[in-house]
């Protein structure tokens, strides 16, 4: 490989994983991140930089999420069997007092919002309304 393509293959590579965050805020517990709408939404549960731990979240708007059916959680979802081998979510949530609405989750593993909380996330202040949430029998765990 030349100089020139090694050049343009590591500039490529460091800005297509170089991480952003779209949501306002910086994540501290004074300054968390906001979401405000279904965008927002999405783009938290996209960005598992979103999910560290010493990381705030903040929702300030109810989230109508009708209309998308998820196939693993939303937010630390894991689609694999037996084990959960997911990025855990290890951040602090606050809802708010505000709801997550019409959530569908079909066939996943580990389903629900969230996936898996870890000992050092929380989640607090949150309603979820009118969820339809089935999980995947894992034949493997239900052998032993």
């Amino acid at each position: 490989m030349s100089t020139k393509k090694l050049c343009i293959f590591f500039a490529v590579f460091f800005f297509a994983n170089s991480v952003s965050f779209a949501l306002n805020g910086s994540g501290s517990e004074m300054d968390p991140y906001v979401i405000v709408n279904r965008s927002d939404f999405d783009a938290f549960c996209g960005n598992t930089a979103y999910w560290a731990a010493g990381v705030y979240t903040q929702l300030d708007a109810d989230i109508d999420l009708s209309g998308t059916t998820y196939t693993q959680a939303p937010i630390a979802g894991d689609a694999t069997a037996s084990n959960y081998n997911g990025i855990k979510y290890c951040g602090s949530f606050d809802g708010g007092g505000h709801v997550i609405m019409s959530l569908t989750v079909s066939d996943a593993l580990y389903a629900g919002l969230f996936g898996y909380i870890s000992s050092d996330g929380s989640v607090s202040n949150l309603g979820v309304e009118n969820a339809g949430i089935s999980e995947k029998l894992d034949p493997v765990a239900c052998a032993r």
